[in-house]
């Protein structure tokens, strides 16, 4: 019983966040705007996360990764691309898909897209200039050939994973011309997780 309520509690605390009611209040929430943009980042961090994400650093080489729940959500909001339009993310919405491409040529580089958040549309804590995006709940249990499930286990076994942190882990990344891209891992409930990747300084408009 006492498990089961403590999964209880650690969902309702990242329910009330994504919600917007922090410290007691409830604020006017919104969940931030999708925008369908291509963000490259250049410098020798390209290689250390490449290297996290299980990719080859000899030449091109992609990781593909599905988005959570809300950020498809939020994505089919932009697109509306299906024959009847949805009113729920349960009438059949779309998977939506980022890629991450490492190319060690020339200059180190990362390219992702297409499908990013612009947190400065959010509310409450909006932060223009940022953009991000959420992976789907990554359980313990699910096979391990998933890219963000495989990036769990790696992400685990480095001294900067903290269990019983909010955030689990987190690390930022610098790239050139003042840009960076945050990676944070959130605690779902005592054996799931979600990952955010977001990035500043760059242009996505």
């Amino acid at each position: 019983m006492l498990h089961y309520l403590h999964r209880f509690t650690q969902k309702l605390i990242i329910l009330l966040a994504f919600f917007g009611i922090v410290d007691g209040r409830a604020v006017a929430a919104r969940f931030p705007n999708a925008i369908e943009r291509t963000v490259i980042l250049q410098g020798e961090s390209a290689a250390s996360l490449a290297t996290l994400l299980s990719l080859g650093l000899t030449g091109k080489s992609r990781a593909r990764v599905q988005l959570g729940r809300n950020s498809a959500w939020a994505v089919y909001l932009l697109k509306k691309d299906t024959p009847k339009e949805l009113s729920n993310p349960d009438q059949g919405m779309p998977d939506r898909y980022n890629d991450i491409e490492f190319s060690p040529f020339s200059v180190p580089s990362l390219t992702i897209g297409p499908y990013w958040l612009d947190d400065g549309t959010r509310a409450p804590d909006r932060r223009n200039g940022r953009y991000s995006f959420l992976s789907p709940v990554i359980a313990d249990s699910q096979p391990r050939n998933d890219a963000w499930a495989h990036l769990i286990d790696v992400l685990r076994a480095d001294p900067a994973w903290k269990a019983g942190s909010k955030p689990v882990f987190q690390r930022t990344f610098p790239f050139a011309k003042g840009a960076k891209l945050g990676l944070q891992v959130w605690n779902f409930d005592l054996s799931s997780y979600v990952v955010e990747i977001s990035v500043e300084g760059v242009d996505a408009r």
